[in-house]
């Protein structure tokens, strides 16, 4: 058989080439009695912005007393400012050692502080705050991340210059994204979820890719002769279930015999399940067949299965060909499998080939091409593990959305279907270090969506070296990141255009690489971990510097995370704003400490629930104590309260809430982020229980809504009539529907879901 020449190549790139010292000063307010009524009745925001950047203990101040004042004395001041009871002293033994006081339920440290500090028989009293180690990670390699800490080390030959760097260590001095884990979605190649520094990291993520090897170099005759009528791809398994197989095929003549597409355990074993193509199927010119299997097949995670391919045609002027990549070429090695020729007689392998195969989409985003675990190192790596790097933000959590396979190519269609499932599961920041010359409105509809949920998104440059427009960066709505060196220059191969809004450091990055075979290694990346280039690398820092924004302050909507990243950017190149760096490379440092902390909800369960029902809030930065704190349901606060933590919550949906509400924990130092409750409707009554088709029902309970809307009643499975005729949050009159006589189930739909079921019986 001779080699033609490569064809065409259609698919999408991947842009791709990797002691604390305080200065703060409260106003002197006249003495405030703040146990008057047991609370604070109002919290001066005067007090409450220099705290909150500057974590402290709930419920606890530290005061000391002036020399020489009674003890009665001291106990009318700490009353007065609401102390409880002291916790305990310390400093020279003596009358005038300091003292830490708790305060009562409800008594705001800023208060407490404001009335110690009016009162002058007090030397100072302040919040007892927390003070965290200057952190230094124990990470081995973190060395080779110059883009976190530039010391002027040298990397891949190249002398860098000092604080080139995006000031990470200083800034995990503050924000570390621990205490509130930001989900980061990154649509890539997926993830290697075994990796040592990424094997706590990953969510339920989604691979719409499959098991999969698109690039084309070569085609080949099938069933021109009896040496071409059987050939094979041998793929691994990863748990998931094969449902259709998909081959580029084309002909030559009039071929006549079918073709069978089977999947096998072995090549000489017997078909799991199948399908055919028959010649009508296959255009001259070339056709990509994707059919479904006669029966899915369930793959053993790690076992080694084979696409059969086999026709019993055999004619030298009617045929068909078939393609593959051949050589180990950029676009692939697909590293889990390799293509088998028949001759007739015996099988022969070649390693460095693989067929044009697609599979269907699965739920294990699995990273055969390496790219998708690079950047998620760079985003995210596990820190302080005595492993390998440290990520920018080390508490987020990945969610590997696998859109490219193992030739580093993807359809825009699952790149939109992938932003789409992000902004619906709780993605705080999108990663996107892909893209192509052209604009797609519908990945514009789709970046849109996630922005409007409050995702702030992110996307690479390019790597042209020039002004070519690549999208989805020069999309609205999106943080176009472009790359400089370890000398604070533009990286060469840095697109610049109106795109770049930031840059980071793109050149020469060290990060995680799958530990076992993937694509990149045919090139030279290294398993385990790498260097990389390219504005991939660089557009993972601003996204992980997103993250400990959005994980310290988690209500800032996109909008605001790219001001804070343009106002505190390292301004180089021209003055301002220009293409080359956008408003200047990114300072994690200078960014962080301008953003003040606020509480943050990780989690809600149930996400579907009625009124009176307990609801669990996990997340961080709640306080030791409700206090004046609260938890809303929209515009209602809640009033019933089974426990609270610094970390969770445990509340009760208040009555009056229905369809769907935003539910946010608000504290002394501002609102939280929003998660979603679906408020079910319930039924609690209904009267009479039973009565003729035509009689009109009256249904008690909740969450029905403040009007029928798009909400229904139904009896058994069929609507009631005039379910519209009174409907208010609490009772619905209804009409019973032509049903036959017997006993039947009320149920009420609204946009917060299905209710329970109610037993009424038909006359």
């Amino acid at each position: 058989m001779n080699r033609k020449s490569r064809i065409w190549s259609t698919s999408i790139a991947v842009i791709c080439a990797v002691a604390v010292v305080l200065l703060l000063a409260l106003p002197g307010a006249g003495a405030t009695d703040v146990r008057s009524t047991g609370k604070a009745e109002h919290v001066d925001t005067s007090l409450s912005s220099p705290f909150t950047t500057l974590p402290y203990r709930p419920g606890e101040v530290i005061v000391k007393f002036k020399s020489g004042v009674i003890d009665q004395l001291k106990d009318e001041v700490k009353s007065l400012a609401g102390a409880a009871t002291t916790l305990s002293t310390f400093g020279p033994r003596g009358s005038d050692q300091t003292q830490l006081l708790k305060l009562d339920a409800g008594v705001q440290v800023e208060q407490a502080v404001a009335s110690l500090r009016s009162s002058d028989k007090v030397a100072y009293a302040e919040p007892n705050y927390i003070a965290r180690a200057f952190y230094t990670p124990d990470d081995p390699n973190l060395g080779n991340e110059w883009g976190l800490h530039n010391t002027g080390q040298t990397i891949e030959g190249v002398a860098g210059t000092p604080d080139a760097d995006i000031d990470a260590t200083e800034a995990w001095d503050v924000e570390r994204g621990l205490e509130v884990p930001p989900t980061v979605a990154v649509i890539d190649s997926g993830i290697d979820s075994s990796h040592p520094d990424l094997d706590a990291k990953d969510l339920t993520g989604y691979n719409w890719a499959g098991i999969s090897q698109t690039s084309i170099t070569d085609r080949w005759p099938f069933g021109r002769d009896t040496s071409s009528q059987k050939v094979a791809q041998s793929i691994k398994g990863t748990g998931q279930k094969l449902t259709n197989v998909g081959l580029l095929l084309d002909k030559v003549g009039s071929p006549s015999k079918s073709i069978t597409v089977s999947v096998r355990s072995s090549l000489g074993g017997s078909d799991l399940a199948s399908y055919s193509v028959s010649p009508s199927e296959v255009s001259t010119g070339g056709t990509a067949v994707y059919k479904k299997l006669s029966s899915s097949v369930t793959l053993s995670s790690g076992a080694t299965y084979y696409l059969m391919v086999r026709t019993t045609n055999s004619s030298t002027t009617n045929y068909y060909d078939i393609f593959d990549n051949v050589g180990g070429s950029y676009y692939n090695t697909y590293s889990d499998g390799k293509e088998y020729w028949y001759n007739g007689s015996s099988w022969t392998g070649y390693s460095d080939d693989d067929f044009y195969f697609r599979t269907n989409p699965n739920s294990n985003p699995r990273d055969d091409f390496g790219h998708g675990t690079h950047v998620s190192g760079i985003i995210g790596a596990e820190t302080n593990n005595a492993t390998g790097i440290a990520g920018v933000c080390p508490g987020a959590k990945i969610m590997p959305l696998k859109v490219l396979n193992s030739s580093d190519s993807g359809a825009v269609s699952d790149i939109n279907s992938a932003i789409y499932y992000a902004a619906d599961h709780g993605a705080k920041i999108i990663n996107m270090s892909l893209g192509g010359s052209s604009f797609s409105q519908s990945q514009q509809d789709a970046i849109n969506y996630a922005y409007n949920k409050g995702v702030a998104v992110f996307a690479s440059s390019g790597n042209d070296g020039d002004a070519t427009m690549n999208y989805p960066a020069g999309c609205s709505n999106v943080i176009g990141v472009g790359a400089t060196t370890n000398q604070d220059l533009k990286a060469s191969f840095s697109t610049y255009n109106s795109s770049v809004d930031v840059s980071a450091p793109g050149m020469d990055i060290y990060s995680t690489m799958p530990t076992y075979p993937v694509g990149l290694n045919n090139i030279g990346y290294t398993q385990s971990y790498s260097f990389m280039s390219g504005t991939s690398m660089a557009c993972q820092m601003a996204a992980g510097l997103g993250a400990l924004v959005v994980s310290r302050s988690p209500s800032r909507t996109p909008a605001q995370v790219q001001q804070l990243l343009h106002d505190y950017a390292d301004d180089l190149g021209s003055a301002g704003r220009d293409d080359s760096f956008g408003y200047g490379r990114i300072n994690a440092n200078a960014t962080i400490n301008n953003v003040a902390v606020t509480p943050g909800i990780v989690s809600i369960s149930p996400t579907s629930a009625c009124c009176g029902d307990t609801l669990t809030l996990n997340g961080g930065r709640f306080g030791s104590s409700q206090g004046t704190s609260y938890v809303s349901f929209g515009t209602k606060h809640a009033t019933s309260y089974t426990s609270w933590s610094n970390t969770q919550i445990k509340v009760k949906v208040p009555s009056g809430c229905y369809w769907t509400r935003d539910v946010k924990v608000t504290t002394s130092a501002g609102a939280s982020n929003a998660t979603t409750l679906k408020v079910k409707p319930h039924i609690s009554a209904i009267s009479p229980t039973s009565g003729s088709v035509g009689a009109y029902i009256t249904v008690g309970g909740t969450g029905f809504g403040s009007s029928k809307s798009t909400s229904s009643v139904k009896f058994g499975t069929k609507l009631a009539y005039s379910s519209s005729s009174s409907w208010t949050n609490v009772k619905v009159k209804a009409k019973v529907p032509t049903l036959s006589k017997g006993k039947t189930y009320i149920t009420v739909t609204t946009r917060g879901g299905t209710s329970n079921k109610y037993t009424f019986t038909v006359k």
